[in-house]
């Protein structure tokens, strides 16, 4: 007997879906390698330099029961949806903040001139 050919249509979301696992799996890896980085410029003090990414780490898993509790009473689509939108938004206060110079994300720049090196030697 033979097998039932495999439609294109799932072909190709079998290509989407293992292109977007990559990218989601390799976000985290930018994470911690840009988050190390980012965060060394603007910490005023280099012991602060991961507290942003360990913070993200703790809101992550503080969030995880509440976000299942959501998904069941909305639906996962829709708690999805809410948690893209919030993490687009979270993403954009932060782009600023990294823009701004700025180490707390409401503040102005608390460290100013760091990206320049200032207090690390530079000008």
């Amino acid at each position: 007997m033979q097998s039932p050919a495999t439609p294109p249509a799932d072909v190709f979301n079998l290509g989407v879906l293992g292109v977007a696992q990559a990218l989601g799996l390799s976000a985290m890896s930018m994470l911690f390698f840009v988050g190390g980085i980012v965060g060394r410029e603007l910490a005023p003090r280099p012991a602060l330099a991961t507290l942003p990414l360990a913070l993200a780490i703790i809101g992550l898993a503080a969030n995880t029961f509440p976000a299942a509790l959501l998904a069941r009473r909305l639906g996962r689509r829709r708690a999805f949806v809410i948690g893209a939108l919030l993490a687009t938004a979270a993403a954009l206060v932060l782009a600023l903040a990294v823009s701004r110079g700025s180490f707390a994300a409401g503040g102005g720049q608390e460290h100013a001139g760091s990206a320049a090196g200032a207090g690390r030697g530079g000008p």
